[in-house]
């Protein structure tokens, strides 16, 4: 996460796939963590559409149960905006994490989903 805040891609993927060598020893919360920060990478990464479309159908189910974890909600809205283009699902997952913002205790970790969600707005989906 603190790569992530200062917007250290490389060095946040890195430690990504150092948690990854040990994914299968992972409690299944852990595991769906780094699934999804993988799918956010690939994401932002401009990956191959179909790749990513089924990577997301793998871990969607246990996404969808997650939904108050605000990297899930940051991941589905960077998934709605790049692939489905959908503006309205994707407000939907960014307004849950503005009102996080003001419900919950790890206000640390909501307002960084939220400024990763601008960042996004501006880097990825402004350039497409």
């Amino acid at each position: 996460m603190k790569y992530l805040e200062i917007r250290d891609f490389k060095r946040a993927e890195d430690t990504l796939l150092t948690l990854e060598s040990e994914y299968e020893s992972m409690a299944r919360r852990m595991r769906l963590m780094i699934d999804v920060e993988r799918l956010f990478f690939l994401l932002i990464q401009d990956a191959d559409i179909r790749g990513i479309k089924t990577y997301y159908k793998n871990i969607k189910k246990d996404m969808k149960k997650n939904k108050s974890s605000p990297s899930v909600l940051r991941t589905l809205f960077a998934y709605e905006k790049i692939i489905h283009k959908d503006n309205k699902k994707a407000n939907l997952f960014q307004k849950r994490l503005l009102v996080m913002l003001h419900t919950t205790p790890i206000k640390q970790e909501v307002q960084l989903n939220i400024d990763l969600i601008n960042w996004l707005e501006e880097q990825v989906i402004n350039m497409a």
